[in-house]
């Protein structure tokens, strides 16, 4: 069963055309990284996925039309993660993340013993079990930005779309949340994740999807897409690739420009 289907997608912002006639497919187990440079369309992207903008085109989740899935049964097929990481309201990280359970709450009853082991989890995933009574406003920026990857984690559902979820964390945390990502990934949920950090990418995604101009351009395992000529032609930027033991390692070395 294909986990996304996405056909003649376009979609548009403010009345300018910001993504053109998209299609591609991703199965079970798949970590997808969508990659471009600003403005590419990667976020309007993972928005129309997650069923928040107007699209026209078809997108399929579960071999179900996103246009003919309720919101509650939505959230039970598609977490998804966006960019921004305020949270308006005091409230402890534990009760954040537990709202990722929501969808699958029946009315007038609080959570299951399985809710409660999905929010530990998710918790212990992204290592901020110590920060789980303390209240969100009061974290720094890359430990809000993790207690809201658990929230997503913890929603535990087949397709998770993320918003450059490594953004803001050290180095240390992010590897750890793409080997997170990974286990998901084998434990058969489909990953779709935006990055800004080529070397993530290539590391560990399975596949990587380049937008420019709301384009997608290339489309294929990451040896194939991060070549020199695909990534000058989106990026303007030389690129060194290297196999290592641990995997392809990418590094963005020059501007054309400066060269």
């Amino acid at each position: 069963m294909t986990a996304l289907s996405v056909e003649k997608l376009s979609a548009a912002l403010k009345g300018r055309d910001v993504l053109h006639n998209v299609a591609f497919s991703v199965e079970p187990g798949e970590i997808v990284g969508i990659i471009g440079p600003n403005g590419a369309g990667k976020s309007t992207l993972l928005r129309s996925i997650a069923g928040l903008l107007p699209y026209t085109g078809t997108i399929t989740v579960s071999e179900s039309n996103l246009r003919d899935i309720g919101a509650h049964n939505r959230a039970k097929l598609i977490s998804y993660l966006p960019q921004e990481r305020e949270v308006a309201w005091p409230i402890s990280a534990v009760k954040l993340v537990a709202l990722g359970r929501t969808p699958y709450l029946q009315p007038m009853s609080g959570p299951n013993q399985l809710d409660d082991e999905m929010v530990e989890h998710a918790l212990a995933w992204v290592d901020a079990t110590k920060l789980r009574d303390r209240v969100v406003s009061d974290l720094s920026g890359g430990e809000r930005a993790r207690i809201l990857i658990a929230r997503a984690l913890a929603q535990d559902t087949p397709l998770l779309v993320a918003d450059e979820p490594t953004a803001g964390l050290d180095p240390a945390h992010q590897i750890s949340l793409m080997e997170v990502f990974a286990e998901r990934a084998r434990a058969g949920r489909t990953i779709i994740v935006a990055l800004h950090e080529i070397a993530l990418a290539a590391r560990w995604c399975s596949r990587i999807l380049l937008f420019d101009n709301g384009r997608l351009i290339a489309d294929g395992p990451p040896k194939d897409v991060l070549t020199a000529n695909v990534f000058e032609q989106a990026y303007g930027v030389r690129l060194h690739v290297a196999d290592s033991p641990d995997g392809l390692i990418v590094q963005p070395v020059a501007r054309l420009a400066a060269l």
